[in-house]
């Protein structure tokens, strides 16, 4: 199990399929799974880990084909696999990775063997890449144009080094990952002798960081 998942807004429905291997006839005493998703952070030594999500995955069909009248489970030897869904809903963000935390998903499955000697559980965990699907259609007020100035001035002992005027305008507040930005930039030097010799737009995003009772952002 390892795959990516666009997720949208909304509550939407997800195949995903599991593939056990067996060298040999094999007892089954469980087999249980989850998906699931949790945050952690770390500011000024604290770590907080807190759960996102967790959907349990019921794998009673597939055991059901190894039920023995005995009423144990007995696995025969070969390849196996078992397809089923889940719902990611919208309490789920993207996954994320910055400096001071994330935001993390994954398949958890668990199955516990009988052997002659006692039980033995076996654990496999494999990532998952949540990626965010924003319909940005609801809101109107980010679909609009937006223009942003910034003044620079600059003084050194009084006398005026710089002064000058960005205007940046953009056909609209909000983007979807991927999208490409178009930005339309003017800059008027409103010094009377020294001359601009170059400008640089960046796009910076700002990520807020909350553990327990210590907040960054950065």
């Amino acid at each position: 199990l390892c795959l990516s998942i666009l997720k949208p807004r909304r509550f939407q429905t997800f195949p995903f399929r599991l593939e056990l291997d067996f060298i040999q006839n094999t007892h089954i005493t469980s087999l249980s799974g989850a998906f699931e998703g949790k945050w952690r952070t770390s500011v000024s030594g604290q770590v907080e880990v807190r759960p996102i999500t967790t959907v349990h995955i019921d794998f009673n069909d597939l055991l059901q084909q190894w039920r023995q009248p005995s009423g144990k489970f007995r696995a025969p030897a070969g390849h196996h696999y078992f397809d089923s869904q889940i719902v990611i809903g919208e309490e789920c963000p993207g996954s994320f990775s910055g400096k001071n935390g994330y935001a993390e998903y994954g398949f958890v499955i668990k199955i516990r063997l009988a052997g002659r000697f006692g039980h033995t559980e076996l654990t496999e965990t494999r990532p998952v890449h949540v990626i965010p699907v924003v319909d940005l259609t609801p809101f109107v007020q980010h679909l609009l144009p937006v223009t942003r100035c910034k003044t620079f001035r600059k003084k050194v002992f009084c006398i005026n080094k710089a002064n000058a005027n960005v205007v940046i305008r953009l056909e609209k507040a909000a983007f979807v990952q991927g999208e490409s930005i178009a930005i339309d930039g003017e800059i008027i030097n409103e010094h009377q002798s020294n001359v601009l010799k170059a400008g640089l737009v960046e796009l910076i995003m700002s990520t807020r960081y909350i553990c327990k009772k210590n907040d960054k952002t950065l």
